[in-house]
């Protein structure tokens, strides 16, 4: 009752599950018996082939330490898997039995070494109205699918399940758009085309590429190098000036806060473990993250702030 992600460990209450087997009189702790080998068992219904007789037999051995001969190399067991007729393996000069080489007829696939990874490319792109309300997981499968459709030589991880060597700057707070979005991504070989026009229409509307460029394979990652974003808030009223100010002064992860109207204002905002965009904006305005949520905010730029020096991912080469 009342009991939600009650199988994750930080929600699960013990209290909560006693209580309600106490309301239908069942006792927990005959769950925890064991079971006779005679009554009927919840996974009687699954047949694979071995008899619930052998199982008794073999589990009654298991508790006297008697091992069962391997009916591959010795004699049959009985246990109803097969109809008796085994092959019989030979053992070796060594005494273990040789393991057959089986050919899969799996397709090979070249290696591509990092060394042999050409070009590799950052762009800036903006999110519009039409994503506002996308997790991060939504634009990154949006990305993928526009990457495979494009047909571009992009370069992918090797193993069981790959996927395009593409890394993408901080998530977007879910409700905000954006004109200074980050990605990176890598080309197979050399690439000297046109990512714009070679990708850009491949895109889902109101994702836009701003602009392109081409990078050093040594170049930092986005995640290492962006610290900081620069947001814009609206709001229909306009805004206590003074109050917020001197309420920014004593929030953590506020770089610079300016005014430009009377109902708007651009927020510096470190990105940073434990600060949060609407946690931040919260305090500021002094409401719930709920109400603060229905404001209009653009995220304009992201920044890596470097010895008191902002520059954005396309100057940091």
């Amino acid at each position: 009752q009342d009991g939600i992600f009650q199988e994750w460990s930080e929600f699960f209450k013990l209290n909560r599950w006693e209580e309600a087997a106490s309301r239908l009189s069942i006792n927990l702790t005959d769950y925890l018996k064991p079971l006779s080998l005679n009554q009927p068992l919840p996974w009687d219904f699954i047949d694979v082939g071995v008899s619930k007789e052998f199982l008794k037999q073999e589990y009654r051995k298991a508790q006297q330490g008697i091992k069962t001969e391997d009916c591959t190399t010795g004699k049959c067991s009985n246990c109803g898997a097969c109809d008796g007729v085994v092959k019989l393996h030979q053992k070796n000069d060594t005494g273990n039995i040789p393991i057959p080489k089986i050919d899969y007829h799996r397709l090979t696939r070249k290696i591509i070494g990092y060394e042999e990874l050409k070009t590799r490319f950052r762009i800036k792109y903006a999110v519009g109205e039409n994503f506002r309300y996308a997790s991060h997981l939504d634009l990154v499968r949006a990305f993928y699918r526009a990457l495979r459709r494009s047909e571009l030589p992009i370069a992918y991880t090797q193993g069981f399940s790959p996927h395009p060597l593409v890394s993408f700057g901080p998530p977007l707070p879910v409700g905000v758009t954006s004109v200074g979005e980050y990605l990176d991504f890598q080309m197979a070989h050399h690439y000297s085309g046109n990512i714009t026009r070679d990708f850009g229409p491949f895109l889902p509307k109101d994702i836009r590429i701003l602009e392109t460029r081409s990078i050093s394979r040594k170049a930092d990652s986005l995640g290492k190098i962006i610290n900081l974003a620069k947001y814009e808030i609206k709001h229909n009223e306009p805004l206590p000036k003074e109050v917020i100010l001197a309420r920014q002064k004593q929030i953590p992860g506020i770089y610079q806060l300016n005014f430009h109207s009377e109902n708007s204002f651009t927020l510096f905002l470190q990105i940073a473990p434990k600060i949060k965009l609407f946690a931040t904006l919260a305090q500021l305005f002094d409401l719930n993250e709920a109400a603060v949520r229905l404001l209009s905010i653009e995220r304009k730029e992201c920044y890596s702030l470097l010895n008191d020096k902002l520059l954005t991912p396309l100057e940091v080469l």
